[in-house]
């Protein structure tokens, strides 16, 4: 009977998930002296797909009336080449096993005006079959839904791969991202900050 009548279930009724994300109370907490103070803010994922864009999406929400930032940078680091440095910083990003909506993540330089957090994935298995699942897993759909809904929040102008791609909600250009290894930039008009 649970098999027939699921679909006219689904069809129905959505799913409404009210509790605000991890991320989202995280950002929510900075105090509005350091939101102030912020002018630069950037994470490193894992990749840039439609799912971590829209867990990013939720959580700079509470960023949108900083007074002074002047850049957000979104950028997937994981297939670029790596230093030691950066090797280690991932090796610490797994040790800290600080969770945010299952996701690590964690802030690794700070200063008054400039933060940089980085965010990944808890291993579960080999590299090899995780590269695997995270190309099975991308969904190319609805990325740019996604940019234009960040572009409403903050206004200004969103780059892609150093391409301009939304100023003042408006699409200026396609957007081709590459989720492994892409940038975008997002630099808040008036419109974020009023």
């Amino acid at each position: 009977m649970h098999r027939e009548c699921k679909d006219i279930i689904w069809l129905h009724k959505g799913l409404v998930l009210r509790e605000p994300t991890d991320i989202y109370k995280k950002f929510s907490k900075i105090t509005n002296v350091r939101r102030d103070q912020m002018r630069a803010v950037t994470i490193d994922l894992e990749m840039l797909d439609r799912d971590e864009l829209e867990w990013i999406t939720s959580g700079l929400r509470p960023l949108q009336h900083s007074p002074n930032l002047e850049c957000i940078t979104l950028q997937s680091v994981w297939e670029i080449p790596r230093d030691l440095g950066e090797f280690r910083k991932t090796v610490e990003l797994q040790n800290s096993r600080e969770c945010n909506d299952g996701r690590l993540f964690r802030m690794f330089r700070s200063t008054s005006s400039e933060r940089h957090y980085t965010s990944g994935w808890p291993r579960f298995s080999h590299w090899g079959k995780q590269k695997w699942l995270r190309r099975m897993l991308q969904d190319p759909s609805g990325i740019d839904e996604l940019l234009m809904g960040l572009n409403e929040i903050f206004g200004g102008e969103i780059f892609v791969n150093e391409v301009l791609c939304f100023k003042d909600k408006l699409q200026v250009a396609a957007c081709i991202l590459d989720p492994g290894n892409g940038r975008i930039r997002i630099f808040p008009g008036s419109v974020g900050k009023g």
